[in-house]
């Protein structure tokens, strides 16, 4: 998925780093529908990618918890913290009207899973936390779930790509 924006990280010269503290973190498994899973995935890289200076970094990275496994898409733009209602100049500038974060909070709901937005805590950047259940967690009756939901492997956050020029 990554491959997509491939030109927009060599033009920006952007710093993509994909970590997992545990090599076990990378097979993590979530229960979601993997075109919504794309969709939201693909609307915040982009939003970080469209947000971070040229030179930036963005920082994906795999967090399993109790039943759950986050994504956390992280960037050095100017910051912005959505559940406050936050926006400042440099976001304002570009057009954006937040309607694609409305669509993935939408498409996470549906899949009994969250997001969560907010600005790092030096004020610098933002960090984006998609959140799914395991299925484990499934199994012990999570409400809403659709039938057409699979296990999806988060693997598709590679420990490190490279771009040919």
């Amino acid at each position: 998925m990554l491959a997509l924006y491939a030109e927009t990280i060599r033009e920006k010269n952007i710093d993509l780093i994909t970590c997992d503290t545990e090599p076990e973190q990378s097979q993590a498994m979530v229960l979601a529908d993997e075109n919504q899973a794309e969709i939201a995935i693909r609307n915040l890289v982009q939003n970080a990618l469209k947000f971070s200076p040229i030179g930036g970094k963005l920082t994906l990275s795999v967090e399993p918890q109790d039943g759950a496994v986050s994504l956390l898409i992280v960037d050095n733009g100017p910051g912005f913290d959505w559940q406050s209602g936050y926006t400042d100049t440099t976001r304002a500038s570009t057009n954006s009207t937040g309607l694609g974060l409305t669509v993935v909070e939408d498409l996470m709901r549906r899949n009994g899973g969250t997001l969560h937005i907010e600005r790092c805590t030096d004020q610098s950047g933002t960090v984006a936390r998609l959140t799914w259940p395991t299925p484990e967690r499934h199994k012990t009756g999570l409400p809403g779930m659709a039938e057409s939901w699979q296990n999806k492997s988060l693997s598709g956050v590679p420990r490190s790509v490279s771009f040919p020029d």
